[in-house]
């Protein structure tokens, strides 16, 4: 995929992600906004395996996943919100060693909380799973925290580290 191809396929991500509120905002068909989500999430996913190394593919990513598991869990998808997270996660081996900067890190440590809490669910009960997910991402809050000093992040590191305590009871 080329340079250009790539900007094609980013500037079609974001008119994908503003049909996507304009069928929020209109009630158009759950069945139609969730086609179109999907749609973007792979459209990411094909953009991170040519490029798995771009900060832009990598929020792009990130983005079309939450937007995607939000609307499943929104229509009680839990496993299907699982699914779409975990398929995302999976692709992540390619950035070990990769610096992030402060969104990309803020976008990590979300899918990893969103993800960790649908596996906790007692209808998923992926325990071990949500426990490493969780685990990352109260590492990363924390990280951003004291970093940045941001009260917001040392209060997403805190409520993450009760959601393992709960998970280990």
């Amino acid at each position: 995929m080329s340079q250009q191809s790539l900007i094609a396929r980013l500037t079609l991500s974001v008119t994908n992600h503003n049909l996507g509120l304009y069928y929020r905002k209109e009630g158009k068909s759950q069945r139609d906004l969730s086609v179109l989500l999907r749609s973007n999430m792979d459209l990411a996913l094909d953009c991170f395996k040519a490029y798995p190394r771009d900060g832009r593919v990598i929020h792009f990513v990130i983005n079309a996943a939450l937007e995607l598991g939000d609307l499943q869990h929104k229509s009680k998808g839990l496993k299907a919100e699982c699914d779409t997270y975990t398929r995302v996660i999976s692709q992540f081996g390619l950035l070990n060693n990769m610096r992030l900067d402060q969104q990309l890190c803020v976008d990590m440590a979300m899918i990893h909380t969103k993800c960790g809490q649908c596996q906790a669910d007692n209808n998923i009960r992926q325990f071990r799973d949500a426990l490493r997910n969780l685990d990352i991402a109260q590492k990363l809050w924390s990280s951003l925290a004291q970093n940045t000093k941001n009260p917001e992040f040392q209060k997403n590191a805190e409520t993450v580290a009760k959601m393992m305590k709960q998970i280990g009871k």
